[in-house]
């Protein structure tokens, strides 16, 4: 039965490929070639690629901890350096062809379906990843320690699927339909009074959390810090978003940009902590082998 069910997302995951490379090279390059797409978007499929990678990982602890352990070599690297550094001028990048580019599926930080949505995707999935790593190579301590970054990769894969495929926005409407009648409930994005509870609450756990299991690197700290600093100020942009302060365009781009950076930044902070304490896929002294 595990096998067949095995097999049977390995299908589904070669299938959203397809799918995923298809609406790609129709719609965002303009290859009218290609036939035939189901869709528009990449967002869908790619949000049940990353779920059934989950899913896979989930049915064979063993490939779980193998794909954590290359997940976190690949942030931990010789190479990590390079990597980030191009990260950030990708996002700068994006942030220029927001700018200068007008309603762009592909460049257009608005439309919640372009490259810098899949970016943000992919970064907070990767946070995720990194987490349930520092997670299995802290087994052996405390409760609360295993608990906390449990907790912390639950949150930042389930910002993925949000990021990719708008839960938010999807809230934000049916809460404007609710409260329709209160203006004062209109006066910022709705999603905001559904959101802000809860993410306050656990964004508060997650990040004191991080604060004090990087305590004893400071280059790790200030990432951190520096990154929950630029999702805060991400969310001041969406709340205090007025064309009459701000210009739409750079409003936009400002607020998704400092989210990207933000969770660059996070990601640094956590695989240099991680780099610091352990070796992922080494045998070598003071390292750990999932």
């Amino acid at each position: 039965m595990k096998n067949a069910l095995d097999k049977l997302l390995w299908g589904v995951v070669a299938v959203l490929l397809v799918v995923l490379i298809s609406i790609f090279l129709r719609h965002y390059l303009g290859m009218e070639f290609i036939a035939y797409s189901p869709g528009q978007k990449l967002n869908n499929p790619l949000a049940g690629l990353l779920a059934t990678l989950c899913l896979l990982a989930a049915l064979d602890p063993a490939r779980k901890r193998r794909w954590l352990s290359r997940l976190a070599h690949g942030f931990t690297g010789p190479r990590a350096g390079w990597f980030f550094a191009a990260l950030i001028g990708l996002e700068g990048f994006l942030l220029h062809r927001h700018l200068h580019t007008h309603n762009h599926p592909l460049w257009d930080l608005d439309f919640e379906r372009g490259l810098g949505t899949y970016l943000a995707t992919l970064l907070l999935f990767a946070l995720g990843g990194l987490s349930l790593f520092a997670r299995e190579a802290e087994r052996g301590a405390a409760r609360t320690a295993s608990r906390g970054w449990a907790l912390t990769g639950a949150l930042f894969l389930y910002l993925a699927l949000d990021e990719c495929i708008g839960i938010h926005d999807e809230i934000g409407d049916r809460a404007a339909h609710w409260f329709k009648d209160l203006t004062a409930f209109h006066a910022v994005n709705e999603w905001l009074w559904v959101y802000a509870p809860w993410l306050a609450l656990a964004g508060g756990y997650v990040a004191l959390f991080l604060w004090r299991r990087t305590q004893a690197l400071l280059w790790a700290r200030a990432c951190i810090f520096c990154g929950f600093t630029l999702w805060a100020a991400a969310i001041v942009l969406e709340v205090g978003n007025r064309p009459d302060w701000v210009p739409w365009k750079l409003a936009i781009g400002l607020e998704e940009t400092a989210e990207m950076l933000g969770t660059t930044l996070l990601l640094i902070g956590l695989s240099r902590w991680i780099a610091a304490h352990y070796r992922p896929g080494s045998s070598a002294a003071g390292g750990t082998v999932l």
